[in-house]
């Protein structure tokens, strides 16, 4: 690992914009544009690379371009949920702001009062693609040495945070649910999560987020355990 000895190093949080072209083919990223997306996402992440490296980032990443979305790009890759596109969760995650700005939300972030579409867990959960997590670490490990990259890093969800917009209909208690998704991704100290090694470079993996402590329960305690 690089350590801040002669200067201190920089990074960013993992999330980049992505470009216009990959989210155009991303449209049909699962029909027929598949190959189309995937050769798209490998030259995305080999440019968003090259220019954090030219930007003067010490620990680069690949911009999460080879996810669908910030957390939910978990439950693709996970068995045991199920959409609720008609029922409407409450913005727990946002805490006790809702409720102290809630002119400000109805007015600028309707869904933050109104709630939000969210999903269900209805069976066992086992993660299923990693097809998908072979393939960004592939795209991260070749941009990384295409860019003489010492240390990159590469960003995992944290499990229960697919919890906020959900409800349980399978686990006797929510906690239960967590251990569950946690023993599926492996965590983020295992399996495709961990540290890995290309070319002499080390690679590191980031959690994005634990549940939350506000003092309002979080959706976790409403889908059926308790919150802490």
């Amino acid at each position: 690992m690089k350590r801040s000895e002669q200067r201190i190093l920089t990074t960013h949080v993992g999330s980049l914009i992505r470009p216009k072209a990959l989210l155009e083919a991303g449209k049909d990223r699962d029909g027929a544009r598949r190959g189309a997306h995937e050769r798209e996402l490998t030259r995305s992440v080999a440019e968003v690379v090259s220019r954090q490296v030219k930007a003067g980032i010490d620990v680069v990443n690949d911009g999460e371009f080879g996810k669908s979305g910030w957390a939910n790009y978990s439950l693709e890759r996970l068995s045991g949920f199920e959409p609720r596109p008609d029922k409407l969760y409450p913005a727990v995650w946002l805490g006790r702001d809702r409720i102290r700005f809630a002119d400000f939300m109805a007015a600028e972030f309707p869904r933050g009062t109104v709630g939000t579409p969210g999903h269900a867990c209805i069976g066992p959960i086992a993660y299923h693609d990693h097809a998908s997590v072979r393939r960004d670490l592939a795209n991260l490990k070749a941009a990384a040495a295409a860019a003489a990259v010492e240390e990159a890093f590469f960003t995992a969800v944290a499990p229960a945070s697919v919890g906020y917009d959900a409800a349980n209909e399978h686990c006797e208690r929510a906690r239960l649910c967590v251990r569950h998704r946690e023993g599926a991704t492996g965590g983020v100290s295992r399996g495709p999560q961990g540290w890995f090694r290309s070319a002499g470079r080390r690679c590191r993996a980031r959690e994005h987020v634990r549940p939350s402590r506000s003092a309002e329960p979080t959706a976790l305690s409403r889908m059926g355990g308790a919150s802490h």
